[in-house]
């Protein structure tokens, strides 16, 4: 991550700003305590959602002069603990095109693809495909809280372009609202549903749900990671809580099905509890073991 790079913060949110003078971060409540400790006194750190605390673009409208330019890293590789790309999917009427690379798709995936109808692109012809979409006049449903900054200005740009002679625009503005595709996934269906329940009961008694949760796949794996805690507690072995949140994972990657973990194991010991939220590569030694774990808290010893 170039953001932990710059400025030494590791944590999964949050907005690094460099301008001549000053270096600034933003981040949420969850990692306030581990931004204090992993900031270097050039930092400053502002706490998103507080009282009088800035956003980005409010804090650089502040400071930049008039015409100055922002230059923003969009670099990285494809998102950590989830299954999926980059990519862009344009949805017509009669088709799909889809802007992926190639490389990241599988010859089944592939030919799976083609026989729905859906045209595979170079990721990187995206622009000039909506380019040549508002050439033709076709109105695009754009969700600007998802689509980003550059489809939005070149379909735009585009647009203006397209004049006739006599000055009216052969262009379509387009439509701006919420993606009805995000409403649609929101709805699950019974297969989604099962799945859901099969990757961990939900119980209203937590007891019922430890004791159940052992005939499925991560509640086994949970069961085993408590097991083997309790028993090196008990012996009075020295734990990290990087060592432990390695035990869990080792224990989830023997279960069958498993591809990742959603995102990573989020552990503290002692005065590191408090910043839940941590990263887990900071170490903690001789101290009672407390785990956050699987979205409950349980206090272990």
């Amino acid at each position: 991550m170039r953001r932990a790079y710059i400025s030494g913060f590791t944590g999964s949110a949050g907005t690094a700003v460099v301008t001549k003078d000053k270096a600034v971060l933003w981040t949420d409540g969850r990692y306030f305590l581990q931004a204090e400790k992993q900031l270097s006194s050039s930092w400053i750190l502002m706490r998103a959602g507080n009282l009088g605390v800035p956003t980005t673009i409010e804090w650089l409208n502040e400071v930049l002069a008039p015409g100055g330019r922002v230059g923003i890293d969009p670099r990285g590789s494809d998102v950590p603990h989830s299954p999926v790309m980059y990519a862009y999917l344009i949805v017509e009427i009669d088709g799909a095109k889809l802007f992926i690379d190639n490389s990241k798709v599988m010859p089944e995936v592939m030919n799976h693809l083609k026989n729905a109808g859906i045209e595979l692109r170079p990721y990187d012809s995206i622009l000039s495909e909506i380019e040549s979409l508002a050439v033709q006049g076709t109105c695009l449903w754009l969700d600007t809280s998802s689509v980003n900054a550059a489809i939005v200005n070149t379909y735009k740009s585009a647009c203006e372009r397209c004049t006739t002679s006599n000055g009216h625009s052969v262009g379509h503005p387009g439509v701006y609202k919420s993606s009805p595709i995000s409403v649609a996934k929101a709805v699950k269906n019974y297969a989604e549903l099962e799945g859901m329940q099969n990757s961990h009961l939900r119980s209203l008694n937590y007891l019922i749900h430890l004791v159940t949760s052992l005939y499925f796949r991560d509640g086994a794996a949970l069961a085993q990671f408590w097991a083997w805690l309790e028993d090196v507690i008990q012996k009075n072995v020295k734990l990290t809580e990087v060592e432990v949140a390695d035990k869990l994972l080792e224990f989830r990657s023997k279960q069958a099905g498993f591809n990742d973990t959603s995102f990573g194991t989020i552990s503290g010991c002692s005065p590191s509890f408090w910043c839940k939220w941590g990263d887990r590569t900071l170490q903690t030694r001789n101290r009672k073991l407390y785990l956050g774990g699987f979205r409950e808290t349980l206090p272990i010893g």
